[in-house]
C-alpha cells in the first residue's frame, strides 16, 4: 500500500497518514458506510480509519464486513468515486467483540457461519484499496472490522495485548438475524428466585414500558412486547442480565417468491430475505375468505376485522384457506414480504367461492360492503389487498364506466388506503377485471420463477408483476399446515405487503405516493412476454435506504392556441423559461413533486402554419399530457418515468425529452378527447427528461 499517488484521489478517499501505535490494548481497523444506491453499497475508510495501526480497540463490539465474490457485473447506475467493483456481495454480521478475531481464517469462519458458504472476511483490497461498492444494503454509520493484509493493523497482529479472558463484556441488548419485531426475551440473574420472576417481570415492564407476554422458569426470564427503545432501556436495568430480540426459526429455504424480490436479477441467491422494513404498525386488510388467525405464520398479528358473508354470524376463521394463503404471502412471519405488519381479516366470499348460494358466495355487493367499510374504519397507514375481481360488462367496459367496486376502491383510496388488486387469471386483458383497473388501483399479475408470465395470467391494464406460480403458503387445516398456491391472486397481497414497508417508515404517504414508488421500485424488462399493453414491472422490495437523487429538470407552459385545422383542439407551447429550467444541473429538487410531461408521437401534421418555430423549437408530432404530480424520488430512471406515463394513459406514451421538439422548447397537440385542459396553465412545472446532460432525479 504505497503513498506516492495520494495527490491523484480525493481527500476522502486518501489512505490516513501514520500515527503512533495506539499502547495497551489491541486495535483493528474499521471502515464505514460511504454511500448507497439501489441495491448497492459503498463501504470503505474515512477519517476515524487508521490503516497502518488500527483505530479501535478490541475489547469493542462492531460488526464484521463480509463479502461474497461472485463475479456479478457493475450495475449501471453505479457511480465511479474513486472506487472500485467488488463484483460481489457484502453484508455485516451482527456485533462481536474484536478480540474474537484472532486470525484472518476465524474472520472467514464468523463470515460463513452468519451468511453461508463463500463469505469471508473482507479485506482493504478486495476492490483495489480505499474504498468499493458491492451490492447489498447496511444502515447509514455502521462501522465494522475490515482486515489489511500488508499491515499491522488487524486485531490479530497490531501492536497491545490481547484483554484478559472474561474481560470482555457482551452488550446487554442483543440482535437477532430473524428478529420478531417487537417482541423480546429478558433473561435475569440466576440468583433470581423463579418464586420472584412474575414480580420482578410486572416491575420491569411496568418501569420501562410494554406487555407482559410469558414468564419462562426454565430460562429464568420472561417474554414481552414494547419498542426497541423501551427494550433497550430495560437491558440497562441492573435486574437484567440481557434482553434479546425473539426470533423466528429459520425455514429449512428460502421460498422462491421472497427471493425473487429481495434481488434485481436471476438467479436466485438463496440468500434469506432482507427484512429491512417489516412493516410494523401498518394494517393490512385481506378482502377475502377469511383467516385462521392462529396460524404460526401470524404470530398474534392477524385478527377478524367484519364478516359480510352471513352465515350463522361472524365465522372464526377461514373455511376455504384462500385468505389464510394470501395473509400468509403479504405478511406471513417466514412467507411474507411484511412479516410485521398487522394482518386484518374482512371476509366478503364464503366457503365455496362463487358457487351461487348467498349465503356462501362471492358478490361483487359483498366486495363493496368490504371496501366501504375498510374506507370508513381504518385508522393509520394502511393497505387493502383484493384477491378477486369481477366482469365489468360490455357498456361499463366500452364507455369506461366505473362499475361499484371500482368506485368502492376510489373512494377506499381517497379515504387513504392504499388498494392493490389481482389482474386475474383469465389470459384476457384486465382492463375487463374490477376494481383491477379502477383508477389509483394497484393491478397485479403474476410471473413464474423464471420470470416467465404464465398463458393464464391477464395482461394488458397491469401495473407491476410479481410471483405467482406455486408460492408455499400457510394453510387453514392446523396452526402448522403449508401448502403450495398458484394464481395473480397470490401475486397480489405480494405487492400489498410490499407497501405495508413503505408506510412503516412513510406513514403519512399517500395511496399515490404509495404507488408511485412501488412502481419506481420495480425491476424494469425481466418479463420476456409480458402481453400487449403491460408494464414490464417486477416487483422489487427495496430494504436499505432509498437512493439518493439529484436535483430534475422542469419544463412549463410557454403558451396555449386552439387548432382551427382539427377542430377545436388545444395546442401547447412547452419548454424552458429561462433561469427557472436547468437542464445542466437540474432545477427542482428530487424531494418535491411535480407532473411528468409525457408524450406520444402520432406524427399528425402541424394544425396550422403560423406555430413560431426554430431550431431550437419545433413541432414534436404527438401529444402531450401530464401526470398526476410524482415525487422525483420516485424517477430512478428513464425507464421509470416512461412507465408511470404509460400506466397513467396507454402505451404510446413516454417521458417527454428535452430534445423531442429541437431543445429548448417544443410544440404538441394537448389531450385529444378531453377538450379544455385546466391543469395545463402558465405556472405549472413538470418534469422533462435529458438525454445528454446530468439533469434529471436518476443522474
Amino acid at each position: 500500500m504505497g503513498l506516492t499517488a495520494l495527490n491523484a484521489v480525493p481527500a476522502e478517499a486518501a489512505e490516513p497518514a501514520p500515527t503512533a501505535a495506539v499502547a495497551g490494548v489491541r486495535t483493528g481497523m474499521t471502515w464505514t458506510v460511504l454511500g448507497q444506491v439501489d441495491g448497492s453499497v459503498r463501504v470503505g475508510a474515512d477519517s476515524r480509519t487508521d490503516a497502518y495501526h488500527g483505530d479501535t480497540t478490541v475489547d469493542q463490539s462492531l460488526p464484521v464486513l463480509c463479502v461474497l465474490k461472485d463475479g456479478r457485473p457493475k450495475p449501471g447506475n453505479v457511480p465511479d468515486q474513486y472506487s472500485g467493483w467488488l463484483g460481489g456481495q457484502t453484508q455485516a454480521t451482527p456485533p462481536v467483540p474484536g478480540a474474537v478475531l484472532t486470525s484472518p481464517a476465524q474472520g472467514d469462519v464468523v463470515c460463513a457461519e452468519t451468511f453461508g458458504a463463500g463469505w469471508r472476511l473482507a479485506e482493504f483490497h478486495d476492490a483495489g484499496g480505499w474504498s468499493f461498492w458491492g451490492n447489498g444494503s447496511i444502515p447509514a454509520g455502521t462501522r465494522f472490522w475490515t482486515a489489511i493484509n500488508d499491515q499491522p493493523a488487524n486485531p490479530w497482529n497490531s501492536a497491545g495485548t490481547l484483554p484478559a479472558p472474561g474481560s470482555v463484556t457482551p452488550p446487554k441488548f442483543l440482535t437477532a438475524e430473524w428478529a420478531v419485531p417487537g417482541q423480546f426475551i429478558a433473561s435475569l440473574p440466576v440468583a433470581t428466585p423463579e418464586s420472584q420472576l412474575a414480580t420482578v417481570a410486572a416491575e420491569l415492564v411496568g418501569r420501562h414500558g410494554g406487555t407482559l407476554l410469558d414468564v419462562l422458569p426454565g430460562t429464568n426470564g420472561f417474554s414481552f412486547t414494547a419498542s426497541d427503545a423501551q427494550a433497550q432501556a430495560m437491558s440497562a436495568d441492573p435486574k437484567v442480565e440481557t434482553i434479546e430480540q425473539d426470533s423466528y426459526g429459520e425455514p429449512n429455504e428460502v421460498p422462491w417468491n421472497l427471493d425473487r424480490v429481495d434481488q434485481r436479477d436471476l438467479p436466485l441467491d438463496h440468500q434469506p430475505y432482507d427484512r429491512g422494513s417489516t412493516g410494523v404498525g401498518v394494517d393490512v386488510f385481506l378482502l377475502d375468505t377469511g383467516l385462521r388467525t392462529t396460524h404460526q405464520e401470524f404470530g398474534g398479528r392477524a385478527s377478524l376485522a367484519a364478516d359480510f358473508i352471513k352465515l350463522g354470524g361472524v365465522r372464526d376463521g377461514d373455511c376455504n384457506g384462500h385468505g389464510t394463503a394470501a395473509a400468509s404471502v403479504a405478511g406471513g412471519s417466514t412467507l411474507g414480504v411484511a412479516p410485521g405488519a398487522n394482518l386484518r381479516s374482512v371476509r366478503v366470499a364464503g366457503c365455496q367461492g362463487n358457487l351461487y348460494n348467498p349465503a356462501i358466495s362471492l358478490f361483487q355487493s359483498t366486495a363493496v360492503f368490504g371496501l366501504d367499510w375498510v374506507a370508513k374504519n381504518h385508522q393509520g397507514p394502511s393497505v387493502a389487498s383484493l384477491s378477486y375481481g369481477f366482469r365489468p360488462g360490455f357498456w361499463r367496459r366500452w364507455m369506461r364506466k366505473p362499475t361499484p367496486v371500482d368506485r368502492a376502491a376510489r373512494r377506499a383510496i381517497d379515504s387513504g388506503v392504499t388498494v392493490v388488486a389481482s389482474a386475474g387469471n383469465g389470459g384476457r386483458n384486465a382492463d375487463r377485471q374490477s376494481p383491477a383497473r379502477a383508477d389509483g388501483v394497484i393491478s397485479v399479475s403474476a410471473v413464474d420463477s423464471s420470470d416467465n408470465k404464465p398463458d393464464w395470467a391477464n395482461y394488458g391494464k397491469v401495473d407491476i408483476f410479481a410471483p405467482g406460480v406455486d408460492v408455499r403458503t400457510a394453510g387453514r387445516e392446523s396452526d402448522g399446515q403449508y401448502g403450495v398456491t398458484t394464481g395473480t391472486s397470490i401475486s397480489a397481497p405480494a405487492v400489498a405487503g410490499a407497501a405495508a414497508t413503505y408506510l412503516q417508515s412513510h406513514p403519512g404517504a399517500s395511496p399515490d405516493e404509495v404507488r408511485q414508488v412501488l412502481l419506481g421500485d420495480a425491476t424494469v424488462n425481466k418479463i420476456p412476454d409480458p402481453g400487449p399493453y403491460s408494464a414490464n414491472r417486477l416487483l422489487y422490495v427495496r430494504t436499505g435506504p432509498r437512493p439518493a437523487t439529484h436535483a430534475g429538470m422542469t419544463w412549463t407552459v410557454l403558451e396555449s392556441r386552439r387548432s382551427g385545422r382539427y377542430g377545436d383542439i388545444p395546442v401547447f407551447h412547452v419548454g424552458r423559461d429561462g433561469a427557472a429550467s436547468d437542464p445542466y444541473h437540474g432545477d427542482t429538487p428530487a424531494a418535491a413533486k411535480a407532473p411528468i410531461l409525457c408524450l406520444a408521437i402520432t406524427n399528425q401534421s402541424p394544425p396550422f402554419g403560423d406555430i413560431p418555430t426554430t431550431g431550437f423549437n419545433a413541432w414534436a408530432n404527438g401529444v402531450v399530457k401530464i401526470t398526476k404530480p410524482v415525487s422525483g424520488a420516485a424517477l430512478t430512471s428513464r425507464a421509470v418515468a416512461d412507465g408511470i406515463c404509460q400506466s397513467s394513459f396507454d402505451s404510446r406514451f413516454r417521458m417527454a425529452e428535452f430534445h423531442d421538439g429541437g431543445g429548448w422548447s417544443l410544440w404538441a397537440f394537448g389531450d385529444l378527447y378531453s377538450g379544455p385542459l385546466p391543469e395545463f396553465t402558465k405556472g405549472v412545472r413538470f418534469w422533462a427528461a435529458i438525454n445528454d446532460q446530468t439533469a434529471n432525479p436518476w443522474n
